[in-house]
């Protein structure tokens, strides 16, 4: 599920996602999401990462369920950065 590679490569990860997440395609939006989860809500955090899936607007299941458990989870990770 999680390619080795991502994490050697966090730098240039983070310039794809910012690609992906304004996708029209439902999956890729999603991949870019759970990809801003799981390798940038610790030591690699922003701030503009939050915004940039509150900004992901949509109607597909699949991302807004994404977008609920990106909060949740940076909730408990980065809570006084998330709750403003």
């Amino acid at each position: 599920m999680l390619p080795k590679v991502f994490k050697k490569h966090r730098r240039e990860l983070i310039h794809e996602i910012e690609e992906w997440i304004k996708s029209d395609k439902t999956y890729t939006v999603r991949f870019a999401i759970t990809k801003l989860m799981q390798h940038y809500l610790d030591e690699d955090y922003d701030v503009r990462y939050p915004e940039m899936v509150s900004d992901v607007r949509s109607d597909e299941y699949y991302i807004n369920m994404t977008k609920a458990w990106y909060f949740a989870t940076a909730l408990a990770k980065q809570y006084d950065s998330i709750i403003p």
